[in-house]
């Protein structure tokens, strides 16, 4: 289950490095931002090197870097499950059918949200470009920070879900994504909705 979150409908041979998470700087609790990425979590954009026998450093190579490596390769499919007892023979397949919404996703979702927002009157626009409809506060003021790699990662899963449509480099919101997009601005309150400046 746990690749068919990372990757959805993608098979390779480890989802793990579709996880957006992997391209995100360190973060810390921080309530006070909770208006903006649902959950209340600070960018930590400059941090200090771990010592080599430290947890810290035994994390994949080029995880929560700022600024992020520049390439998918963090963690390099099956979607099907197989249940290791024999006497029960099961086996599942599985497969992605929305994007996630809650839990520890909540960030990830919310700036999936944003770019819908951002990219929606400006259908066409280049996926480099969405970068650039953000503030610098909007860029790295909100958890997760984001750069190319994360909008990259984003608009994928947004593509593969229905929600962002993707022709040699141009996005446009598709009316799934209309509809996700209203939905989501349905269900914010008012002081999220100018902290998100949606």
């Amino acid at each position: 289950m746990i690749a068919v979150y990372a990757a959805g409908p993608r098979e390779v041979p480890d989802p793990m490095v579709y996880f957006p998470f992997w391209y995100a700087p360190v973060s810390r609790r921080d309530p006070g931002k909770k208006k903006y990425d649902g959950i209340g979590f600070r960018n930590i954009l400059h941090t200090e090197v771990e010592p080599e026998d430290s947890i810290a450093s035994m994390q994949p190579k080029h995880a929560f870097e700022w600024p992020p490596c520049s390439k998918r390769i963090i963690g390099l499919d099956t979607s099907v499950v197989t249940c290791a007892d024999t006497r029960t023979r099961v086996m599942m397949k599985v497969e992605a059918f929305d994007l996630a919404e809650k839990g520890d996703s909540i960030p990830y979702f919310r700036r999936e949200m944003s770019i819908l927002h951002k990219v929606r009157p400006k259908p066409g626009i280049r996926v480099s470009q969405i970068l650039n409809e953000f503030t610098s506060e909007q860029i790295e003021g909100i958890y997760p920070a984001l750069s190319p790699i994360m909008v990259q990662a984003l608009c994928e899963e947004l593509e593969l879900m229905g929600y962002l449509d993707i022709k040699r480099g141009r996005v446009s919101v598709t009316i799934k994504g209309e509809a996700k997009l209203k939905n989501f601005k349905k269900n914010l309150t008012a002081q999220e909705e100018r902290a998100l400046n949606i």
